[in-house]
């Protein structure tokens, strides 16, 4: 605890809890770590961690119980993209690098969870590839462990969504295929001003006429002038798919003025105003959503000629 990183104080319980279960020390540890526990004489101060003080004492002791420590060299593969998503991971020591269509790329250490996408979005593949940057160690949780502890404790499924929806829109903010070559200042801007990420269950509609989505996960219908268009996303970041496309000098309904959930789906909102300032600031997302907007057309016409009946069905 005094190094002052909560999860290097819960792997050293794993390993005490290995050599004496009931260790006096392991529940100090445990007791420093959680909101929920009383005060306890120690020569170091309560540390916070977003997910682990939002579990009490025994629930705890029950995770780490079942947590595996992972030692991985630099270099070294933790998991692919695509891969079937069925546990997380909390770096002890050294940093994890995300390998996404971004400049420059994410790059996590202690203090914040990774693979943990399927604690949210049931049924994901793993989003990114997943390499160790550096040495590292990880405790990896199987997320059956963890799903009993989040629907326990509301504060940990609470910290737990918290972090993956930030995730989710920080990625998207940087992401060439929407926002290429913006300043730092300008896509945290755009982060903040007031973009949203939601789950929306089936059926939900989305109003189109101020916002447009960034569909992350799930499938939406849009329902133009020329007709309808399913418009799907898999969960993996540089496949996401815009939905209530708008430009400077195209027509801003392309999509509708509102598009149906057809699934349970995971989408980023922003407002038009911010994506129209920054296509007036910045000829390459202007270009990147006026390409945006001609694919978009291109899949409407040919979904109207696709769906047009035949000469000799029509005679018929």
């Amino acid at each position: 605890m005094n190094s002052n990183n909560p999860v290097a104080a819960l792997a050293a319980c794993k390993f005490l809890m290995s050599l004496n279960p009931k260790a006096k020390a392991v529940d100090v540890l445990f007791s420093r770590l959680s909101y929920s526990a009383a005060p306890t004489e120690a020569d170091y101060e309560r540390r916070e961690h977003q997910v682990f003080s939002q579990m009490p004492p025994n629930a705890l002791r029950r995770l780490m119980g079942q947590a595996i420590p992972r030692i991985f060299q630099k270099g070294d593969l933790i998991c692919r993209d695509m891969d079937l998503a069925e546990s997380c991971f909390f770096p002890i020591y050294g940093t994890i690098e995300v390998e996404l269509n971004i400049d420059p790329k994410p790059v996590l250490g202690h203090g914040s969870i990774v693979g943990e996408f399927g604690l949210w979005i049931p049924g994901i593949s793993r989003t990114a590839t997943l390499k160790a940057k550096d040495d590292c160690m990880l405790l990896e949780v199987n997320f059956r462990d963890f799903e009993e502890t989040v629907k326990a404790y509301s504060g940990v499924q609470e910290a737990v969504t918290a972090m993956i929806k930030q995730r989710i829109l920080t990625y998207i903010v940087q992401s060439r295929q929407f926002f290429p070559d913006i300043s730092a200042e300008d896509r945290e801007t755009l982060r903040m001003n007031p973009s949203l990420c939601e789950k929306y269950p089936r059926g939900s509609r989305l109003d189109l006429t101020n916002r447009t989505y960034i569909l992350f996960n799930g499938r939406v219908r849009i329902a133009s002038e020329t007709g309808h268009l399913d418009v799907s996303a898999p969960g993996r970041f540089d496949h996401e798919r815009a939905v209530g496309i708008v430009t400077q000098q195209e027509d801003p309904l392309v999509d509708g003025r509102e598009a149906e959930v057809i699934e349970d789906s995971v989408l980023v909102s922003f407002m038009h105003e911010a994506l129209l300032r920054l296509q007036q600031q910045y000829s390459a997302v202007e270009g990147a959503w006026a390409g945006l907007w001609g694919r978009r057309r291109t899949e409407l016409k040919r979904k109207v000629v696709k769906s047009a009946p035949s000469t000799e069905t029509a005679a018929h």
